[in-house]
């Protein structure tokens, strides 16, 4: 399972927006991505000129967790 933070969504997401979200911070295809969990859902409201939007932690289980693990070995 791997934990991806700091996932800016806008305030309507949708569930669909939210796995395409994941798909594209993971650089993999949408097949790939076996399930996914919302961990945590926060407001951001710290800068004027973009406006509010929600910070998301998501939990992801993927199919070759290796291979991404290894990909993003730097990303904190």
């Amino acid at each position: 399972m791997l934990r991806i933070t700091e996932l800016a969504l806008p305030l309507d997401y949708t569930p669909e927006a939210l796995r395409a979200a994941v798909v594209k911070r993971l650089k993999i295809r949408d097949a790939e991505l076996l399930e996914m969990t919302l961990f945590k859902r926060s407001y951001d409201a710290r800068k004027k000129n973009t406006g509010i939007f929600f910070i998301c932690i998501v939990d992801a289980k993927v199919a070759d967790e290796a291979a991404v693990l290894k990909r993003f070995a730097q990303d904190r």
